[in-house]
This record gives structure tokens, C-alpha cells and sequence, in this order.
């Protein structure tokens, strides 16, 4: 019974380390690593994490900005209706250039204008 027990502990042994080795075919990453990747893949013990920033950072973003103003727009009307091909109504698109979140270019020199979501 000694020695089924050793057997087990030393094929426990080899089995977590081979699950641990990083492979060249997943990046580096090890089987485990890549079991939390694809299926937890924010979660606690993931090798992917999100880095929490200050508020000062964040208002350095400005997709974020830019995203975080739409929501507020969409909450505020309790929905936002798109056009029938499915991009922001022209007056939404609008009002969020006019933010200056974002600026193009273009736009900003005259040569083209904002007319639809696709101008910008």
C-alpha cells in the first residue's frame, strides 16, 4: 500500500509539473495558464488582469470618455433608436463630436464634413 501511495504522490508530481510548463504552442503559457485564459479569463488566478486607474487617468481616455458620454446619452433616453442600416442617428453623432472627446482631422480642417456616424 506504501509504495501505491509514493507511485501516486510521484505521478501527482510529474503531473502538475508538466500542467505548470510553459509551451512554445500557447505563447509560453502552461495548460493551466491556458485553461484560465480561455475559460476564467479575467478571473483571480488568470495570467490576464485588468489594472485598476485612478479617476484623473481615466479621464485621460478619451474612447472612454467618449464611450462613457454615449451610455449617459442612452441612459438619459432609456434607449437610443439607430437608423435603419444601424448607426447613430446624424444629431447623436453630432453631439458627441462636438464634445471633443475625439477630433479628425479632416473634419477639423475644413475638408470634409460630419454629416453621418461613418464621417468620423
Amino acid at each position: 500500500m506504501e509504495n501505491l501511495e509514493e507511485l501516486q504522490k510521484h505521478l501527482d508530481k510529474i503531473m502538475n509539473e508538466e500542467n505548470n510548463r510553459g509551451l512554445p504552442n500557447f505563447e509560453g503559457y502552461s495548460p493551466i495558464e491556458m485553461e484560465y485564459i480561455l475559460y476564467d479569463t479575467f478571473g483571480e488566478n488568470s495570467p490576464i488582469q485588468l489594472l485598476k486607474l485612478s479617476e484623473s487617468d481615466y479621464n485621460n481616455i478619451p474612447i472612454l470618455n467618449q464611450i462613457k458620454y454615449l451610455l449617459q446619452l442612452i441612459d438619459e433616453k432609456g434607449e437610443l433608436k439607430l437608423t435603419t442600416k444601424g448607426f447613430l442617428p446624424t444629431k447623436v453623432v453630432s453631439d458627441i463630436y462636438d464634445q471633443g472627446f475625439i477630433k479628425d482631422e479632416m473634419i477639423e480642417s475644413g475638408i470634409s464634413k460630419l454629416y453621418k456616424e461613418t464621417d468620423s
